[in-house]
């Protein structure tokens, strides 16, 4: 995937990353409201050395009194200072439980302790911090040697001063809730954008134009946008001519012509997918009434004859329709069916047979085929799905070329690359590609409008267009 399918994927997918975001907030909160509040309490001491007055004595006493502090600092959490404190606050602990909440550290090139205590309660978390600062000289003067515990003046030779009591606390250091709520929405967000992404790569299925062109060189000539309609107004070009959905099937028109005027004949497609369900009857309708649109003659012809639906689709009579002609029952003529007030005639599949293939692969379905070609300026033949059986391949050889149908979201890529394999070892080159379902951008979702103005500019080019055909029917004749 290149970067715009990896936004696309993101976009589509918004909504379950802002769930997934939203519940790891709510995580986050819940996980920290479950959490005891912890407070910090910190008292500080400081260290002198009552040294001579001379330079040489003072340089010495304060670098004694470094190194005495970094030991002062160990000192700190050790039974010989905290077991008291246990007893003087008639504290339930041991030492070495009291131990993990004690923390003691010493500034940079600095003579003064710092003692932290954190508990469950504020007030005893300051009781504790000024209870070890206090029992702290106590339990230097006693580990001191007698004789230099003092100066020769009777001073104490190591001062350890309280200058900051600890105070009771106001705010709990630990559950941070805003922090945990914030990498709570953090983790659920990444879970989501995981998740969208990870669904993505799995999944197999076709989902725009870009997965076509990855899977096979045959062109994309239309995409068809969703639609959520009931399946009688699936016609859009009858139900709603002015829709969007509607100018899809008018590009897809004008790009068949295009492959016409570029040497390869498209007069007669054979609309066929690799799977059912795929919209290959709902692209061929359409198609065959955007042709008649402009005056040509059409005949739209339902090849299905296991599981036919053009007559369902249209609402004309089915039992009578290819099957009947190719029996010999009726002609080509008996059998067509005229559909609205337009140059667009269909032949229905007529009744199901019970060997579909053997009267597809007959010289009666080719004279057919040539027959209605001499009559017809276009031709749209409805085939089964390619993967299911072998008649699409058939009738291609007998026409222009077959028109796949492909469904975003539907059409598997192993599919349908199995179907164009397919078809290529059968001999046969597709027409082009129709994508159906297709999440067409805002651009291309244009709405049509004609205005009086254009709706005569139509009329005037079908008129030319009927023009050119009964002046070539003519020369012909």
């Amino acid at each position: 995937m290149d970067l715009i399918e990896y936004v696309n994927v993101l976009r589509r997918r918004w909504v379950s990353i802002l769930t997934l975001a939203i519940l790891g907030a709510a995580a986050g909160y819940g996980w920290a409201s479950t959490v005891t509040p912890t407070y910090q309490a910190s008292s500080q001491v400081f260290v002198s050395v009552n040294s001579g007055d001379t330079v040489n004595d003072l340089v010495q006493g304060s670098t004694f009194t470094q190194n005495l502090v970094q030991s002062y600092t160990r000192l700190v959490a050790t039974p010989a200072v905290l077991a008291p404190v246990i007893n003087d606050l008639s504290l339930e602990t041991t030492p070495k439980k009291l131990a993990k909440s004690v923390q003691a550290n010493t500034p940079l090139n600095t003579v003064i302790v710092e003692i932290s205590v954190t508990d469950s309660t504020p007030s005893r978390a300051a009781e504790i911090a000024n209870a070890i600062a206090d029992q702290l000289p106590k339990t230097v003067t006693g580990l001191s040697p007698s004789r230099s515990g003092t100066t020769t003046s009777g001073e104490a030779v190591v001062s350890i001063r309280t200058i900051a009591d600890a105070t009771v606390p106001d705010f709990a250091i630990s559950p941070n809730k805003k922090l945990r709520t914030v990498l709570g929405f953090v983790l659920g967000a990444v879970a989501g954008v995981a998740l969208a992404l990870t669904r993505r790569l799995l999944n197999t299925r076709v989902r725009g134009e870009g997965d076509l062109t990855a899977i096979t060189d045959v062109p994309l000539i239309g995409a068809i946008p969703r639609w959520g309609g009931a399946e009688t107004e699936r016609i859009s070009l009858i139900k709603r001519p002015h829709s969007s959905r509607s100018e899809s099937y008018r590009r897809l028109r004008s790009n068949l012509d295009f492959v016409s005027r570029r040497g390869l004949s498209a007069t007669s497609v054979v609309v066929t997918s690799s799977i059912p369900q795929e919209g290959k009857t709902t692209t061929a309708v359409n198609l065959a009434v955007a042709l008649a649109e402009l005056g040509d003659r059409v005949l739209l012809i339902d090849a299905d004859l296991r599981r036919p639906s053009i007559a369902r689709a249209t609402g004309l009579e089915g039992t009578i329709g290819l099957s009947t002609v190719l029996i010999g029952k009726v002609g080509l003529t008996e059998a067509v069916q005229k559909w609205g007030d337009t140059t667009l005639d269909v032949l229905t599949s007529g009744e199901i047979p019970p060997n579909p293939l053997h009267l597809i692969d007959s010289p009666t379905m080719e004279e057919l085929i040539v027959e209605a070609q001499v009559e017809y300026d276009f031709l749209v033949v409805d085939s089964p799905p390619l993967l299911s059986v072998v008649d699409a391949a058939v009738i291609s050889h007998q026409c222009d070329g077959p028109l796949i149908v492909a469904a975003a979201g539907k059409t598997k890529r192993k599919e349908l690359a199995s179907a164009v394999e397919s078809l290529r070892v059968a001999g046969v080159t597709p027409v082009g590609m129709v994508l159906t379902r297709a999440d067409l951008d805002e651009g291309r979702n244009y709405n049509y409008y004609t205005s009086p103005e254009a709706e005569r500019g139509l009329i005037n080019m079908a008129a030319g267009r009927l023009k050119t055909v009964f002046s070539r029917r003519s020369r012909e004749a």
